[in-house]
């Protein structure tokens, strides 16, 4: 995939390849044994999007620097304020994503244009 770190990339392959050797060790009728590997499967999930959030919060503000429609533009900038400040301008309910969001604004990290 363009534009993912190469740690984040081997970890998407990884995952898939534990999942699809759980899969087959398992066998298709085992409910218990599924749920367990669902719950896995939605942790890993969501430590893999967490390791993704500084890619996705540099493509959404490129996006809304540099992009090409106006409309996207301002919708990606909304967003980010959105997510910063909430719809009321609420700073006390941060998410991680938020924080990580600030962090960068702060360090004066630059985006390449075109979000690369």
């Amino acid at each position: 995939m363009e534009g993912v770190p190469e740690s984040l990339q081997d970890r998407l392959e990884e995952y898939n390849r534990n999942f699809e050797a759980t899969a087959k060790i398992m066998g298709a009728n085992n409910t218990l044994d599924k749920s367990a590997t669902a719950e896995l499967q939605i942790e890993q999930t969501r430590e893999m999007l967490i390791a993704a959030l500084p890619v996705a919060v540099k493509t959404m503000v490129g996006v809304a620097a540099y992009g090409v429609s106006e409309t996207n533009k301002r919708l990606a900038a909304q967003y980010l304020i959105d997510r910063c400040l909430g719809k009321d301008g609420d700073i006390s309910t941060e998410d991680e994503a938020t924080k990580l969001l600030k962090r960068l604004m702060l360090s004066g990290a630059t985006i390449e244009e075109g979000g690369k």
